[in-house]
């Protein structure tokens, strides 16, 4: 019932010449119960319209249909109708040789996939707007026939991997031209630039590091040959004056000894705090250890001392 509203619906628009209104009654009861006279209805529609692969496609279904009852459902006078607006149709219809590479892109036509019609020629025969808008879809050949409107049209061509192909071609009625359309890669993102430095500005400076390196390593080399000293003469001092209790010379000996220790932790503290120093003004300046390889060890030998490292 309700697709027989629908019909009477359609042809009540379709009288009054409003086409763009019986199109979709007569679709909603083609969809409930086809039937030829109905996909003729809407065939008509779509020739009044100016769509001429949709029209040919409805028409075609039309006569289809009448042929898979035995003829019944469709009168003669609307078969002949019919089969001359298929035989107009087919000269005004377009047709292009597409091919694409590379192979497995998805092409898409005015918003809308492309339907399979026929694969038993030397090429793939393929519809434009016949279908209802949708995503563009992948094409088994990558050179095939294409039928569509006469007109303005424009072509999406996409593959993962390549930048998208965007083409606009106008096609004149029973044309017959050739379209090749080939990707290309995206080009490569630019390099980035470097942060320019603003006028004027200098990288800071490393004298305070410097200095501090070369306080921390007088001090260590002094800590080093004082203790060295120190040492030398505690030995000579041991076997002079026992228990370290003495008069005359071995007195000064033991005196210059004392001294020598005391001149040593001294330069020891000095050179320990030099380098700490130079520790935190490397770690702090740009490309020390977070952001550069740089590096300070401090050494100490019997004869001298001081720190190495790389800046």
């Amino acid at each position: 019932m309700q697709a027989r509203a629908l019909f009477l619906e359609g042809t009540e628009d379709a009288r009054r010449g409003d086409w763009s209104q019986a199109l979709p009654a007569f679709e909603r009861s083609e969809a409930l119960r086809p039937h030829a006279v109905t996909a003729y209805n809407i065939g008509f529609c779509e020739r009044a319209l100016g769509r001429t692969t949709r029209a040919r496609k409805m028409l075609g279904r039309a006569m289809a249909e009448n042929a898979a009852h035995g003829g019944v459902e469709l009168p003669e006078d609307l078969a002949t109708a019919a089969r001359t607006y298929l035989s107009e149709l087919e000269k005004r219809i377009a047709r292009a040789v597409v091919s694409v590479s590379p192979d497995g892109a998805t092409i898409g036509v005015d918003g809308r996939p492309l339907e399979p019609a026929t694969a038993g020629g030397l090429r793939p025969v393929l519809w434009a707007g016949t279908r209802d808008p949708g995503p563009a879809e992948p094409v088994a050949a990558s050179t095939f026939e294409l039928e569509l409107d006469p007109g303005s049209h424009v072509f999406v061509v996409s593959r993962p991997g390549y930048a998208d192909e965007v083409v606009a071609r106008t096609f004149e009625a029973g044309a017959e031209v050739n379209l090749t359309v080939k990707l290309s890669p995206p080009a490569p993102a630019p390099a980035a630039l470097p942060t320019p430095r603003p006028a004027g500005a200098e990288s800071p400076s490393r004298a305070p590091l410097y200095v501090a390196l070369a306080i921390g390593g007088a001090g260590l080399a002094t800590g080093a040959i004082a203790g060295g000293v120190a040492l030398a003469q505690k030995s000579k001092v041991s076997s002079d004056c026992p228990s370290f209790t003495c008069s005359g010379p071995g007195a000064t000996e033991l005196s210059q000894t004392g001294t020598a220790a005391d001149v040593s932790t001294t330069g020891f503290l000095v050179g320990g705090v030099g380098v700490a120093v130079a520790a935190v003004i490397w770690w702090l300046s740009p490309g020390g250890s977070r952001g550069g390889a740089a590096y300070v060890t401090p050494w100490v030998a019997p004869g001298g001392g001081g720190v190495a490292g790389s800046f």
